[in-house]
């Protein structure tokens, strides 16, 4: 099974130990996931692109990490 970035860096910061990692399936399912969390003042962590009209309406913090590299996708 290959495993993703995303599920790499999700295992390697620890971050299985505050949130649930899910696939949200689309642009929108993903905002409003986002959006849902930060109304209720709950932790979200993810990948969101920027700019973009949802991070600029909320006040969110960007995680420090290493760029994307595309070798890495592929199985």
């Amino acid at each position: 099974m290959v495993t993703s970035l995303s599920e790499e860096k999700f295992k390697a910061t620890g971050l299985k130990d505050s949130f649930n990692m899910d696939v949200a399936g689309s642009g929108t399912a993903l905002a409003v996931s986002m959006a849902g969390k930060y109304l209720k003042n709950e932790g979200w962590c993810g990948y969101y692109w920027e700019p973009s009209a949802a991070l600029g309406k909320m006040d969110t913090v960007r995680l420090e990490g290493r760029e994307y590299e595309p070798a890495l996708q592929q199985g």
